[in-house]
């Protein structure tokens, strides 16, 4: 029978307790932009616009679900055909290199068509740092 004290297992479980303290506390960060994407142009031009607006959801869709791989069929893939229905606003900046277009969605209506496709809307606040911590222990 083994009598010997398991005297890492405490320093391991306040580390893990300060961890957990640390991470619900001060370190959640707003992201912006969520409803944004841009895309460098070589001129202001409504085809090419048109064209980027679906990319442009497609980029919202990711960074406010959290999905990479999203799919392309059903109500997502609808509304990537009709990306215009979901855009509030553009504007250009920049002029001597080209100029940037900035595509900026709807919220509700992106957020609505998430809940629609059953998939997560992830709020602005988000954790700067993301830890996974595992102990591997021969005997347990």
């Amino acid at each position: 029978m083994n009598t010997a004290p398991r005297t890492h297992a405490l320093p391991f479980f306040i580390l893990l307790v300060g961890l957990l303290g640390l991470s619900s506390h001060g370190l959640a960060a707003k992201v912006d932009n969520l409803y944004r994407a841009s895309f460098p142009v070589e001129k202001q031009d409504g085809a090419e616009r048109e064209q980027l607006a679906a990319a442009g959801l497609a980029r919202v869709l990711v960074k406010v679900s959290g999905r990479r791989n999203l799919p392309r069929e059903g109500q997502l893939g609808e509304a990537l055909q009709r990306a215009n229905r979901y855009l509030q606003q553009f504007s250009y900046s920049g002029a001597e290199q080209g100029f940037i277009l900035h595509l900026d969605y709807a919220k509700g209506a992106v957020d609505n068509l998430l809940r629609k496709s059953a998939l997560p809307i992830w709020p602005d606040n988000r954790p700067q740092i993301l830890l996974w911590l595992v102990q591997d222990n021969s005997q347990q």
